[in-house]
């Protein structure tokens, strides 16, 4: 026995089936007014996913047909996690159209039969508008390195396939999650000014502006300062 928590402000603007009001009876309490998924039993089960998807692209599809899925603003674009509960052959087609692609992108594509991984892009010129990583297993993409792809530019052949690997070269930068969204700084940035001398908050600030607008990501940064902390005493 225990207690399940769920946000009742979802809509399904953004994800699939996500007003949890529909899991209970539509009645009040006569005394209180409480509605009744205050107070309810319920039972959960793991989903059966047998496909993992990650979709960015430049524009906010008017509809994504997969029994889940989740969608974010993300820079210069959105960005969409989903998963189907058995290999449908149709799920590239069926989000291409969802996209609202077209045949005169330039796509590049790579699959793995064995390992069940398959990623395509398209560009129009130099710009990426949509990306599709599918895996047997959650896709490993680095979610942030990825959507910024959006806001790029795609000159060469090497960039483009690049995109296809999910995460940032030895040349180039992989923010990692996002800790201050003032200035758009990533963890990965935090951890890196922490091993090259930044060992306080106010250090982090002058270095990488951090925390230094808001505030709200202080005590954030505090944390993963004293992390490396002890890792550096280890």
């Amino acid at each position: 026995m225990g207690s399940v928590f769920a946000p009742i402000h979802w809509n399904d603007q953004f994800a699939a089936s996500a007003r949890v009001g529909r899991l209970f009876a539509q009645v009040l309490d006569p005394y209180s007014s409480q509605p009744a998924f205050k107070n309810g039993l319920v039972k959960v089960e793991k989903w059966p996913a047998k496909i993992y998807g990650f979709i960015i692209c430049d524009r906010k599809p008017e509809q994504i047909i997969a029994p889940y899925w989740a969608l974010a603003r993300c820079q210069n674009g959105w960005r969409i996690e989903a998963a189907w509960s058995q290999n449908n052959e149709d799920i590239v087609r069926e989000l291409y159209k969802c996209l609202e692609l077209n045949s005169g992108y330039q796509k590049i594509f790579y699959r793995d039969a064995r390992g069940c991984h398959e990623r395509y892009a398209w560009f129009d010129q130099e710009k990426l508008k949509a990306a599709i990583f599918l895996s047997g297993n959650p896709v490993t993409a680095s979610r942030n390195w990825t959507s910024e792809s959006l806001s790029r530019t795609f000159n060469t052949k090497t960039e483009r396939y690049r995109l296809l690997a999910g995460r940032a070269g030895r040349d180039t930068v992989d923010k990692g999650a996002i800790i201050c969204s003032c200035f758009s700084v990533g963890v990965n940035q935090i951890v890196l000014a922490a091993q090259t001398g930044c060992k306080s908050v106010e250090a982090i600030g002058e270095a990488l502006n951090a925390g230094t607008n808001c505030g709200s990501c202080r005590s954030e940064i505090k944390g993963i300062l004293d992390g490396q902390a002890v890792i550096a005493a280890e």
